[in-house]
């Protein structure tokens, strides 16, 4: 069932603003669903900590966002550069991928980490 909110939720997020790019074409060429396959690398995950706490991931590569759930709170983040691993963030939350180990915080203060 939270698979099927994460993808619902995305989707959404990505019409929204999809819609409000410039270059929106509302009828592609050709075959619909290979042109929404091509244009969207969302990638679903989970994690569970020693504590037994999950956290749920799903990542759109091509717009550079992502959606965390921990317990009840979903957190939306967008991509930040890196020279290597994974980092999302917003004004509160970071996450952090790097050599096996994820981290999210909150305001400086550990959340959740799970090592590979």
């Amino acid at each position: 069932m939270k698979s099927l909110l994460i993808i619902v939720l995305l989707a959404g997020a990505l019409f929204i603003t999809s819609c409000q790019s410039a270059g929106y074409d509302p009828e592609p060429a050709g075959n619909a669903n290979a042109a929404i396959t091509s244009r969207y690398d969302i990638v679903t995950r989970s994690a569970t900590n020693a504590r037994g706490d999950t956290l749920t991931m799903a990542f759109d590569k091509a717009a550079g966002i992502a959606m965390f759930i921990l317990k009840s709170d979903t957190i939306w983040l967008e991509a930040d550069a890196t020279a290597s691993g994974v980092r999302y963030s917003n004004d509160r939350y970071r996450y952090t991928e790097h050599h096996g180990v994820l981290r999210l915080t909150k305001d400086g203060q550990p959340l959740f980490e799970h090592k590979r």
